[in-house]
């Protein structure tokens, strides 16, 4: 979201790659690939490349396992960044995203001049989150956005999201089981109206039973012609019903503070801020991340 956004803001055409996209079966094609790509990027100039999960595609170099494929992808993709092969006018810019950047190849991470850390939203960033995502919404009078991000601590955005789309499912559960009942009173009806049907025909059968073979051919005619009208009444019936359903929507009732409050006991949080692998993310921040507080210790070999 972080990537669209700055693509948006900034007006530049947005690429969207993965390990997936470069990837290929056929010896030679992913380094092809990989040379296309920023190829592309340079004709659509300015241009955002973005690269999710970037430990997949751009790992450490030289690990047990490692196909010779896979690393002559990351020295093309590698070279192709460092722009030896482009103008210099070519505004191209590589965004990337990953959980575990302790994973990534150190050539790489030179190229990132810029490395931010983004935490867990805290009470400021969750309520403006919580605007967005319930701007298009219908919500009750003076809902109290400010309470429901505090009651929220340590959520993601992806939680709020889910929160969210949690909490509006009880407005349609209710109006489902309103439905419900009216379909039970509409089956009691209709069992009321099936029984004197059923004594309706016994009644002809007897009369027609009484009456002989004579004039059969007519009263034949007459139900074929009295079931006609009855199909032609129910269509026409349908076609109102389904005119008056377009006229008048399905109205939900608005969201409230409750519902949230409900949705919190069912959508829990699914990053604990004792994580270990939080933790290792803010060591990881202290040392390279943008704004860190603790130089690295580097080993030299000549004093």
């Amino acid at each position: 979201m972080l990537a669209k956004a700055i693509a948006t803001e900034s007006g530049a055409h947005f690429l969207n790659i993965s390990m997936s996209t470069i990837s290929s079966k056929w010896f030679g094609e992913g380094e092809k690939i990989a040379k296309a790509v920023f190829t592309l990027a340079s004709k659509l100039s300015p241009t955002i490349i973005f690269i999710d999960e970037v430990d997949s595609l751009l790992n450490r170099r030289g690990k047990s396992g490692e196909h010779e494929t896979s690393r002559k992808i990351k020295n093309t993709f590698m070279e192709q960044w460092d722009g030896l092969t482009r103008r210099d006018n070519d505004r191209v810019i590589v965004l990337a995203a990953t959980n575990r950047p302790h994973d990534l190849d150190e050539a790489v991470l030179r190229r990132f001049p810029r490395r931010m850390f983004v935490d867990l939203p805290n009470l400021e960033a969750r309520e403006k989150i919580l605007k967005i995502i319930l701007k298009d919404e219908e919500l009750q009078d003076n809902f109290d956005f400010h309470y429901l991000a505090a009651i929220t601590d340590g959520y993601s955005g992806s939680d709020l999201k889910n929160l969210a789309i949690t909490a509006g499912y009880f407005p349609i559960r209710e109006l489902l089981e309103r439905e419900r009942e009216k379909e039970k009173e509409k089956e009691k009806g209709r069992e009321g109206e099936g029984k004197d049907l059923e004594m309706d025909l016994k009644n002809k059968y007897q009369n027609n039973k009484h009456g002989g073979d004579e004039g059969n051919d007519d009263d034949k005619s007459r139900e074929i012609e009295n079931e006609n009208k009855e199909l032609s009444f129910l269509q026409q019936t349908k076609e109102k019903t389904f005119k008056n359903s377009q006229k008048n929507p399905i109205n939900l009732r608005k969201l409230t503070l409750n519902d949230f409050v409900k949705a919190k006991k069912k959508v829990k949080i699914s990053v604990s801020q004792d994580s270990f692998s939080l933790k290792e993310l803010t060591d990881w921040n202290r040392l390279y991340g943008e704004g860190g507080q603790v130089e690295p210790q580097y080993s030299f070999y000549y004093n």
